[in-house]
């Protein structure tokens, strides 16, 4: 809905100029109408004029002017390594083997995050160990909320592609307009989580403690504006593959309110106070999982740095399950299903 904005000028004699100078402030939500990046504002102009007689004319002029909005990005990547374990499985044969599990984290975004992402486009060197390479590559997303604002939840492997010839995996994240409006989150990058399961014959190549490998990203981002704009980052991460790494399960506790004020418990003091417990739990290599079982020990609350346990007074609702991917899959004529096995 256009937004309409009166001004008003004192009297104007003879022969003389006024220059107005209007400051302008972005609008910067987080979802965000694509229609502003290029438009038109009509500025009309009414005035009377009074001649000499003292006889009044009406006049009226509007003009025209067009804003376009651009900037300068530059694309930013960030790498670490999250796992590098040595794991015993049996292989389709039930025989006992070993897998390398690594594991990588890519994050990307722009600097200043000073225009919204249309696309980002990753393309990955998949590191090798000699002529070896991972026999399996798969990828999640903690957050893409850089690109579109959306949680891990949300990619999936409509999101990414690995080809085994190239050695190349390419990841792909798009901000699709909803209602002629995108996301544009300040704030945030998007967060991709890479794993390598490498095979046994990997363990014979990374005695030497000078093993090193790479991993070699390069970044496209396309952003929306007046014009689409491309920016492009490349970096390579060095991995020492002879250093172990992690756990197989990685897990995460936290409340989704850190605290909570004397202020807002006096003022809820007759109503029940909500809060979550969150468990984030991520499995690189579902196929050595069979089960996860979470215990929920009581909660407590911390006043005055006094520990009090709410054991007798926090009452359990409900539980929610949200599952990025659950992995179902079969050898020697067996089904394997992960099963997540919640207890109170």
């Amino acid at each position: 809905m256009p937004q309409k904005t009166k001004m008003k000028l004192k009297q104007l004699e003879k022969d003389t100029q006024v220059v107005i100078k209007v400051p302008i402030r972005a609008n910067k939500d987080n979802n965000y109408e694509i229609a502003n990046f290029n438009k038109q504002n009509n500025i009309k102009i009414t005035a009377v004029y009074v001649n000499n007689k003292g006889e009044e004319k009406a006049i009226t002029k509007t003009v025209k002017t067009n804003i376009e909005w651009t900037a300068q990005t530059k694309a930013i990547i960030e790498q670490e390594i999250a796992k590098n374990i040595t794991i015993s499985t049996n292989n389709e044969q039930n025989q006992a083997t070993k897998n390398v599990i690594l594991q990588t984290i890519v994050r990307t975004g722009l600097e200043n995050n000073n225009l919204p992402i249309r696309q980002t486009n990753i393309n990955i060197k998949v590191p090798t160990i000699g002529e070896i390479k991972p026999q399996e590559v798969l990828v999640m997303a903690n957050q893409t909320k850089a690109t579109n604002g959306k949680q891990g939840i949300t990619f999936n492997k409509e999101n990414w592609k690995y080809d085994e010839t190239t050695g190349i995996l390419n990841i792909n994240t798009k901000n699709e307009p909803i209602e002629n409006k995108i996301s544009w989150d300040k704030t945030q990058k998007d967060e991709y989580i890479i794993t390598y399961i490498f095979p046994e014959e990997i363990t014979t190549k990374i005695t030497d403690p000078q093993t090193q490998i790479k991993q070699n990203v390069n970044l496209e981002i396309t952003t929306y504006g007046s014009n689409t704009q491309q920016t492009e980052a490349k970096q390579e991460m060095l991995i020492n593959m002879i250093e172990a790494k992690g756990e197989i399960l990685s897990t995460n506790i936290y409340n989704t309110m850190e605290q909570l004020s004397k202020g807002y418990l006096y003022s809820n003091i007759n109503k029940n106070i909500e809060y979550t417990v969150k468990n984030d739990i991520q499995i690189p290599y579902t196929k050595i999982i069979d089960k996860i079982i979470t215990t929920n020990p009581a909660d407590t609350i911390l006043a005055n740095e006094i520990e009090t346990s709410l054991a007798n007074n926090a009452i359990y609702t409900k539980t929610e399950l949200k599952i990025c991917e659950i992995s179902i899959f079969t050898t020697n004529n067996l089904t394997y299903i992960i099963k997540i096995v919640l207890q109170k």
